[in-house]
């Protein structure tokens, strides 16, 4: 999400379903984000089910699709149940990268990064338990894909 900010944000069509938004990238990687007219030409043309170039750096496998499209962030529900596959430093991450976990909306997400800057580093993962809307129920969803 850092470089597409840093590279002037997505264009208004795009379609990140298919993007790992929290991807750590390295030098030379490509990231192609397709809107939806094209993906669907691709899914025509190719019978795929998942669009992944091979050229794609920031593409993201069946294994673990989330589907965080940056232009629908209301419809990122809470009660989202796919198992997210990265691991997400709750001391680092992003409004963005934080609503990738199972279970963490906008306001969740919001609420992590005001704990942080209101009380410092998160010391242990149990921590994010004084996190207002963060119950055990929650903490256990997410507790294998954070770290600090």
């Amino acid at each position: 999400i850092d470089a597409i900010k840093k590279a002037g944000g997505l264009k208004e069509d795009a379609y990140t379903k298919y993007i790992n938004l929290s991807q750590i990238l390295k030098d030379e990687n490509v990231i192609i984000i397709n809107s939806q007219e094209e993906i669907d030409l691709i899914k025509n043309n190719e019978n795929k089910e998942i669009i992944c170039e091979e050229t794609n750096d920031a593409c993201i496998t069946s294994e673990n699709v989330v589907t965080s499209d940056i232009n629908k962030e209301e419809e990122k529900s809470e009660t989202k149940e796919e198992n997210v596959s990265t691991v997400v430093n709750i001391n680092k991450a992003s409004l963005e990268e934080l609503m990738t976990l199972s279970g963490i909306g906008e306001s969740k997400a919001k609420s992590i990064i005001e704990y942080r800057e209101k009380n410092g580093d998160f010391k242990s993962i149990e921590e994010i338990k004084n996190v207002k809307g963060i119950a055990d129920t929650l903490y256990a969803k997410i507790k294998e894909n954070i770290t600090v």
